[in-house]
């Protein structure tokens, strides 16, 4: 797991740097690299991507909200290979490249060192993914972070997958914070 805090930069890790299952927690920085793309101006944000039946503005839409898969894959995809995919992915994590796992070019593992990142990009540069915090707000009412924080608007993307169960998210309270966690076989 990994948390830090907004306003007076405390942080805790543990095991932060172990590569697990990540489950749909893959969408957050997915659709950062769409949304940038689309901020660049190389892409449109009604564009058709080659691997999904739905523009990219829907295709966001179906990753944040409902974790559509196959649309989630799609995006993936129209990027080019497995292996070019997670190199893009690699803009939003520190994680010196002798760090980061074979697994984590071969399979969808990430660890929660990576999400804290990608997490912290998001919420510095909230003002370019206001779209993309508001869908992640929608996401998964009363289910997983959002079960036990019922007064404070919470920015998540959660995944299950054969026993991992995991969520990130940016909570937004008086002092906002960043949680990431990934968890396996806690059925």
């Amino acid at each position: 797991m990994s948390y830090y805090n907004t306003v007076t930069g405390e942080s805790y890790a543990y095991n932060d740097k172990a590569f697990m299952v990540a489950a749909s927690t893959y969408k957050l920085p997915l659709n950062m690299y769409y949304y940038e793309m689309e901020k660049n101006g190389e892409i449109p944000s009604d564009a058709a991507l080659s691997r999904t039946a739905y523009p990219l503005n829907e295709a966001h839409r179906l990753s944040l909200v409902w974790s559509d898969n196959d649309v989630s894959i799609g995006m993936l995809y129209s990027l080019g290979d497995f292996r070019q995919y997670k190199e893009c992915m690699r803009k939003y994590f520190t994680m010196p490249a002798e760090e980061i796992d074979y697994i984590y070019y071969v399979d969808n593992y990430y660890c929660t060192n990576m999400m804290m990142d990608a997490l912290k990009y998001l919420f510095y540069n909230g003002e370019q993914f206001p779209e993309m915090l508001e869908y992640m707000k929608q996401a998964q009412p009363g289910s997983y972070f959002r079960t036990y924080v019922k007064d404070w608007p919470v920015a998540h993307k959660y995944g299950y997958f054969e026993g991992a169960i995991n969520d990130v998210g940016i909570f937004f309270t008086p002092e906002p914070f960043c949680l990431a966690v990934y968890t396996y076989g806690t059925d």
